[in-house]
């Protein structure tokens, strides 16, 4: 057997996307039982971080049909929820207009939700391409990439407050859950979940290592009243710490020799890997360490082996101690101490 295989590089929930909330005025509309239009961004409106939006920042991501602006749930990648058929940039900001697909369980329950009031916030995921200083020293984004535009339940809104607590007397127990969607908060290298105070600023809630994904009660409200005010909303939420995983190996490809199958990989980093100079990113973990699963036709486990450098063969022998036979999968994971396991890199072996 010969051949070189190549699994394409990590999906953009790893690349560290900037995240912006806003509230459609009249909020969102659903139209014909399953479309919702609304604004996503607004122009020359400074947000809670100080960002101002330039007309025409969108123009040039809008200009490329080839990547398509996806429709998530709470900035989850994994969890899809519609299709968004037109966005339009006007002289209010970006308009965007989607068809909900009933067939997906979320979008059903997104659907209710919206119907009730209880969501109608839009958040846009993007890479800032090009930005400047305006003479207040905000932030003008001039041009930036768009990946996203999901909806969310957790508006970033002025003047509002959280408070939090644990979930359950005593601690751990019960109450833990972990929440699906964490990765919204968009916190990259910690742990914590973001929250507002009086002053309206966006700021990490303290939040130790060791109490992720333990479910917290938060209240959400106008800080000129109290948080046991009608107005307050409650929400107990759990976080996973999203910022601590590993981030999906990249370039993975197996390569035959003879009858063994080499595959190799490239390891990315959560932290200072924008320098060209050094020879390799920064690790970000206390060691290197992949795990690696082997799967059959069927999608079975047949084997997990862990490995401390980007490399493994299998051999025949291995193959045929498993049962395996061609076409089969496999997939390399980094392994975290602090975190766990990352996301997988996965390379199908057809022979």
């Amino acid at each position: 057997m010969s051949g070189d295989l190549t699994a394409g590089a990590g999906a953009p929930d790893d690349w560290g996307l900037e995240r912006k909330f806003h509230r459609p005025e009249a909020g969102l509309r659903v139209e014909d039982d399953t479309w919702i239009a609304g604004y996503a961004s607004v122009f020359g409106a400074a947000d809670q971080g100080g960002d101002v939006v330039r007309r025409g920042a969108f123009a040039g991501a809008l200009a490329r049909p080839e990547r398509r602006v996806k429709m998530l749930w709470q900035h989850d990648p994994t969890r899809p929820v519609g299709v968004w058929e037109e966005l339009r940039e006007d002289a209010h900001g970006l308009w965007v207009r989607g068809r909900l697909l009933p067939e997906v369980a979320q979008a059903r329950e997104a659907l209710a939700l919206i119907a009730a009031g209880a969501l109608d916030g839009l958040s846009i995921g993007y890479r800032t391409s090009r930005a400047s200083r305006d003479a207040q020293g905000r932030r003008v984004l001039e041009v930036v990439d768009l990946w996203e535009v999901s909806l969310v339940t957790f508006p970033m809104l002025p003047q509002a407050r959280v408070g939090a607590g644990t979930a359950a007397a005593g601690g751990a127990g019960a109450g833990q859950k972990r929440s699906a969607g964490s990765d919204a908060q968009g916190v990259h290298g910690s742990a914590a979940p973001m929250g507002m105070e009086r002053d309206g600023m966006a700021r990490q809630i303290p939040l130790a290592e060791d109490a992720r994904g333990l479910a917290r009660h938060y209240r959400i409200g106008p800080a000129a009243r109290g948080i046991e005010d009608a107005s307050y909303s409650h929400m107990q939420l759990a976080f996973d710490g999203v910022g601590l995983r590993p981030y999906r190996p990249c370039h993975l490809r197996a390569v035959w020799a003879d009858d063994r199958l080499d595959l190799t990989w490239v390891r990315r980093t959560r932290e200072g890997g924008d320098s060209w100079a050094s020879y390799e990113v920064p690790l970000g973990e206390a060691r290197e360490l992949y795990l690696i699963r082997v799967r059959d036709g069927t999608g079975a486990v047949r084997r997990e082996v862990t490995q401390s450098v980007p490399e493994w063969s299998y051999s025949a022998g291995q193959r045929a101690a498993d049962g395996v036979a061609l076409p089969c999968t496999i997939e390399v994971a980094q392994l975290s101490d602090r975190f766990g396991t990352g996301p997988f890199e996965r390379i199908e072996i057809n022979g």
